[in-house]
């Protein structure tokens, strides 16, 4: 499948967010879908098992259908370590094949950006859950990316989202990646504060 067709289908993408047991009949789905990836030969699969996905901090489960297949997944997730009022957005991300584009880039479209549609759902999560700050965070060098799509985030979300060029640790356990993050109440922050280094973990 050639990047033109896989965007077409990213396009036509319909998304459903949901709390985890809450809704029994979503929860069921996505211990099916996460064993699935699990057991498949995905780079990443073993993120996905029961024990790495920790489904009890996940805030929030968005899918992604495609008629009536999830092709995609993305969470919201409050790490035990994380300080307080903090959590993750766009976590343990999963595209199916069929809508994966070769890479990222600044001349991707709007329409492919499945952050844009997702984060403003988690946001509204977020603050139902007394969570103040949401950061994404990508392993590699990212920040180019991540610095073109805070640019994207601000003007969906209204909200001022800042990526760092320093890598920082995002787990507590030496894992060194780019973030970039917002305060969803901003009011409750300094200006000066905001160029400070967002303490991620405990």
């Amino acid at each position: 499948m050639n990047p033109i067709e896989s965007n077409t289908m990213t396009n036509l993408l319909k998304y459903h967010t949901f709390i985890p047991y809450e809704d029994s009949i979503n929860t069921i789905k996505l211990k099916n879908l996460i064993h699935t990836i699990y057991l498949s030969n995905d780079p990443l699969s073993n993120n996905y098992s029961f024990k790495n996905f920790d489904i009890d901090n996940q805030l929030a489960i968005t899918f992604g259908y495609l008629e009536n297949e999830i092709v995609l997944l993305s969470t919201l997730y409050k790490r035990e370590n994380y300080v307080n009022g903090l959590a993750r957005t766009m976590n343990r991300v999963w595209k199916h094949p069929k809508i994966r584009a070769p890479g990222f880039g600044k001349f991707i479209k709007d329409e492919d950006i499945t952050s844009l549609e997702i984060v403003p759902f988690h946001i509204e999560i977020a603050k139902q859950n007394n969570i103040n700050t949401l950061f994404i965070s990508i392993e590699g060098g990212a920040y180019r990316y991540l610095n073109f799509l805070s640019k994207k985030l601000s003007n969906k979300t209204s909200l001022e989202w800042i990526a760092l060029k320093n890598k920082i640790d995002v787990t507590g356990k030496n894992n060194l990646q780019h973030i970039t993050y917002c305060h969803i109440n901003p009011c409750t922050f300094s200006k000066t504060g905001k160029n400070k280094k967002i303490l991620v973990v405990s």
